[in-house]
């Protein structure tokens, strides 16, 4: 990593070996995310008459590329330690809160709760995507919250 704000192909690829992470749909989808804005990047920077005003969106796009891969890879680290992934795996999951709390869902914590919309918002994102729709996604889901606060940070 060059300059500390940089994630390549290759670099990614190493870490998630290196970590043994595997690339889930949840995964996929900020890479997705992260190959938007390098493309947007791409386009702006070739542009003629190159603007002030483009080099601040060049800035803003390769930021939005690095936080997207940051993010998968902050997703796999999630998925790795509770040993399930949040599309794919997700009726395993909604099976041990049903044993758990024998049926009712009414009392699932808050952050129970939060598993299952963000895993919802994971495959509603990953569906549309693959249609080729736009969708609108907040700007920024805090897997982190869902393993442990800051510490688990990237």
């Amino acid at each position: 990593m060059n300059n500390g704000r940089e994630l390549n192909a290759t670099q990614f690829k190493q870490i998630m070996t290196a970590h043994n992470y595997s690339e889930s749909v949840t995964v996929r989808i900020n890479l997705v995310r992260a190959s938007y804005y390098y493309q947007l990047y791409k386009q702006l920077s070739t542009v003629d008459n190159f603007t002030s005003e483009n080099q601040q969106d060049c800035a803003y796009y390769q930021t939005e590329r690095y936080n997207s891969v940051k993010q998968a890879l902050l997703v796999a680290k999630l998925e790795y330690q509770q040993g399930w992934r949040l599309v794919e795996d997700i009726s395993c999951y909604v099976r041990k809160l049903h044993r758990k709390y024998a049926g009712n869902f009414t009392k699932i914590t808050i952050q129970e709760e939060g598993v299952l919309e963000l895993s919802r918002l994971c495959e509603t994102i990953y569906n549309m995507q693959n249609s080729g729709k736009n969708y609108d996604e907040p700007d920024n889901l805090h897997f982190e919250l869902l393993i442990g606060g800051e510490e688990n940070r990237l």
